[in-house]
């Protein structure tokens, strides 16, 4: 199960793009969903999200096809960087 710190950044996320409907880079919204990545990244795998549960929530919180394909891929390059 995630923990609660990265639950409440994907919250503060998917807020902020529900409010903004932006998340260019640089953007406060694409601050929040980086913020979310580096704390998840800092747990241990059993304590964050796959990319599949990523993309499932992505979708369901209303995102757009096209932006959940770019924020899956951000978080791959984060992955491959660690």
């Amino acid at each position: 199960m995630p923990a609660a710190r990265i639950e409440k950044c994907f919250t503060d996320f998917i807020e902020s793009y529900t409010n903004e409907n932006n998340i260019y880079i640089g953007s406060a919204t694409y601050f929040l969903y980086s913020k979310f990545i580096i704390e998840s990244y800092g747990l241990p795998v059993e304590n964050r999200y796959s990319v599949s549960e990523i993309a499932s929530k992505l979708k369901q919180a209303g995102l757009d096809k096209v932006i959940v394909n770019y924020l899956i891929l951000c978080e791959i390059v984060a992955f491959l960087k660690q």
